[in-house]
């Protein structure tokens, strides 16, 4: 293991979450991505040792979870997506179900309640929708808020190609969204 490397214990309580909406995002069903983070984790410890430091831990994690979760998805084992409306949206937000559990805010008419729950339905559907290859730099910037440079180092891609990807993405969730959004 690498001198100055973090215990992987400490390695896995800081990144578990990130790892499983990550996922989460990328197959879409929860009982799936709460294995495939196992995996992520399981394969990691084994790898430790090559682990050779050229780039963050955080980072070189986040790739172990894209090949798992790309793995996963190229088999085919994904037929039926579900799209868990309790999964956060954005970094920073806290782990597992939100805080609202799917109360009204005080501020909303039930129309206004209604249409928000349908607005981000909408979205987290377009996101499924999309390719691999478009939908994982998207969820690394918007979501998890990640720079073009972690998302090259993440995905084995050059920044320009990163770049691309993340505005065809957006390009085509603006047309899947062209009802909902103004």
């Amino acid at each position: 293991m690498q001198e100055g490397l973090p215990p992987f214990e400490r390695i896995f309580d800081e990144n578990k979450g990130k790892v499983f909406r990550l996922i989460l995002r990328l197959v879409g069903r929860p009982s799936e991505a709460e294995d495939l983070t196992q995996k992520v984790f399981l394969r990691a410890y084994q790898k430790l040792e090559s682990f050779r430091g050229e780039s963050e831990v955080f980072s070189w994690l986040y790739r172990v979870a894209m090949n798992v979760a790309v793995d996963f998805l190229r088999t085919g084992a994904v037929r039926h997506k579900e799209v868990s409306l309790d999964t956060p949206l954005h970094a920073g937000e806290p782990e597992g179900p939100s805080q609202s559990e799917g109360l009204p805010s005080a501020d909303q008419t039930p129309e206004e309640t209604a249409l928000s729950s349908e607005v981000s339905e909408a979205v987290r559907q377009a996101i499924a929708s999309l390719s691999e290859n478009y939908r994982a730099p998207l969820i690394l910037r918007d979501m998890d808020g990640m720079d073009y440079e972690e998302i090259a180092n993440v995905l084995q891609l050059i920044v320009s190609n990163v770049a691309a990807r993340i505005f065809r993405a957006r390009n085509q969730l603006k047309k899947k969204l062209a009802g909902w959004v103004q």
